[in-house]
């Protein structure tokens, strides 16, 4: 009920803004009243009645004058702050005014570049329409024969500064020429993925077939809509005597690697640079694919680092001489796919599988089936088998016993180190989890630079922390030692105050005392002292109840009182000391 009133109230917003529109001296007010009301059709409600006619009327007109002139092929951007003055209308946020033609990635890439600026998004207009032109690119009117044409209109946080103003559009420009350049060279890609395939049913003996096999099958499992192509490029390999030595072919970058001096990797100086020690030391490895990510973000779609597939090219004896690389985004539907469908991973879940000695079907053979589907993707495309196997035994083990555990993968050229961590769900909270990333990231001397925490039925909940390391500067870490001092920060003072009186007590009568004091002291109590000290003030509560009640009284002073401070408790069971 509540939304339908506001759909009617949007609804007669319009009708007053056309109005208003209509009181306008214009020369085309019957194009422009339809414009209107295309403009704002899907506008959520909350949004749009913020505004008063006059200043809708504005912003609508403003957008149709940026896109009055514009020829097929290129972008019209105005980011500005409306003023009335300047501008005829107001709006206590900057705007974002875009016209395009139309096509994917348009409006996602665009509010992620905002985002990762820090710039909140108050209102969104992203509606396509049929825009006929003559051939100079002036507008002739509304159509259902003209060409499909994007207008996003954005209301942002408040921006004083002209030049951030135009800085931001400059990057927007980035943004928007990465996508028409990812969008148009989709099909070339596209082609280039099907001769990789074909190469692939070509490569010397020196390659195992089960390796070639999974590789054709991983790039046409690519093809069926499970990765998104945003770039590609081919290199030549030849070994100059120190090493391999990378060339770009001329000529062949298409998508977001069009522009050969465009760089996906960061070297230990922090210089950005075509490819990593990584992507040169895997070259010497008989294998035919290379899978990593990239050490930049994408612009284009999501604001993630892009997904590597670099297909190997070989001479007659098996020597890498070439590489045709993908770069992209893996999609949703590459994620929620079970590891047994898709090729490669399927291999590397049967080779574990093996090693560990379980049948499919057997209790343990599904449980590690299940941690393998629900091991974050990524790393299991990445991680090399026994690494998994490791850490999904392992994890396996926490089933039998809960309890708080570390899992890593340290990328061997020390990028990146990948953190496992499981944790007491009901221990879990946002204070925990930025603590342990700060232990993480001081730890190996990084940073923290994503984390992804996971629910599922078990007691622990399992948060996938990612630390950016810096090559040659990463220390040697003791795991086990950094684990402690994880489950230390979990631990919680009822968990001390239990571990304190079986210490003190022993076993049977500890357990006792535990169950009769463990919801005994609030939580004033449990800030200002240790759980050692409760312990003691339970042997005064014992000692009274021996007594048969009464009050207990005990001085002391804390380590930093001075000589003429003294403290003391009273003590009385059953009911608050009056």
């Amino acid at each position: 009920m509540i939304m339908a009133r506001a759909e009617e109230r949007k609804a007669q917003l319009l009708q007053e803004t056309i109005a208003y529109s209509e009181q306008r001296e214009t020369s085309d007010t019957a194009d422009l009243n339809r414009f209107i009301q295309l403009f704002f059709e899907n506008v959520l409600a909350e949004d749009l009645l913020q505004m008063s006619p006059s200043d809708l009327y504005g912003a609508a007109l403003a957008h149709y004058k940026l896109a009055a002139s514009r020829e097929n092929g290129a972008v019209q951007i105005r980011v500005y702050q409306p003023d009335i003055e300047a501008h005829g209308w107001h709006s206590p946020h900057a705007v974002v005014q875009i016209v395009n033609d139309d096509m994917p990635f348009l409006l996602d890439s665009v509010t992620g570049a905002l985002n990762r600026m820090g710039i909140g998004i108050h209102l969104v207009s992203h509606p396509v329409m049929r825009v006929l032109r003559d051939d100079a690119g002036q507008w002739q009117g509304l159509s259902a024969e003209g060409r499909r044409e994007s207008f996003i209109h954005l209301s942002i946080d408040e921006q004083a500064d002209t030049a951030k103003l135009e800085g931001l559009r400059g990057h927007l420009a980035f943004v928007l020429q990465n996508v028409r350049a990812a969008v148009t060279d989709w099909q070339a890609m596209l082609s280039q993925l099907d001769k990789a395939i074909t190469e692939l049913a070509e490569l010397p003996a020196a390659i195992e077939v089960v390796e070639r096999d999974e590789a054709k099958a991983f790039l046409a499992w690519l093809k069926d809509n499970h990765f998104t192509l945003l770039g590609y490029a081919e290199y030549s390999f030849a070994n100059n005597g120190s090493g391999a030595e990378a060339k770009l072919r001329t000529a062949s970058g298409l998508g977001v690697l069009r522009d050969p001096d465009t760089k996906l990797f960061r070297t230990s100086s922090g210089e950005l640079a075509s490819l990593s020690h990584e992507i040169i030391e895997n070259l010497k490895q008989p294998v035919p694919l290379i899978i990593t990510k990239t050490d930049v973000r994408s612009v284009v779609h999501r604001t993630t680092h892009m997904d590597y597939i670099g297909v190997k090219q070989f001479n007659a004896d098996g020597e890498v001489i070439g590489e045709k690389r993908f770069i992209g985004l893996f999609t949703s539907s590459a994620y929620n796919r079970v590891p047994g469908d898709i090729p490669l991973l399927r291999h590397k879940v049967s080779q574990i599988l093996k090693k560990a000695g379980f049948a499919p079907d057997s209790h343990d053979g599904k449980a590690l089936l299940n941690i393998l589907a629900t091991y974050p993707r990524d790393e299991l495309f990445q991680a090399p088998s026994d690494t998994l196997y490791g850490n999904a035994l392992g994890m396996l083990r926490l089933l039998e016993r809960p309890r708080t555990r570390l899992f890593i993968r340290q990328d061997r050229f020390e990028r990146f180190v990948s953190c496992l961590v499981f944790i007491a769900r009901e221990r879990f909270h946002t204070d925990l989890r930025r603590e342990i990333g700060d232990l993480l990231a001081e730890s190996f001397d990084g940073k923290v630079t994503g984390f992804s925490p996971e629910f599922g039925d078990e007691p622990l909940a399992r948060v996938h922390f990612m630390i950016r390391t810096t090559p040659g500067s990463v220390p040697q870490v003791d795991i086990e030692q950094l684990e402690t001092r994880i489950d230390q920060a979990a631990r919680q003072w009822s968990d001390h105050l239990h571990e304190a009186i079986l210490a003190h007590a022993g076993g049977e009568r500890g357990l006792k005392l535990w169950d009769q004091y463990r919801n005994s002291f609030p939580s004033d109590y449990c800030e200002r002292f240790h759980s050692s000290l409760a312990v003691h003030d339970i042997d005064r509560m014992e000692h009274l109840a021996a007594r048969k009640g009464g009050i207990g009284v005990a001085f002391y002073r804390n380590v930093e009182d001075d000589e003429a401070t003294i403290r003391f408790k009273l003590f009385q069971r059953d009911e608050a000391v009056p």
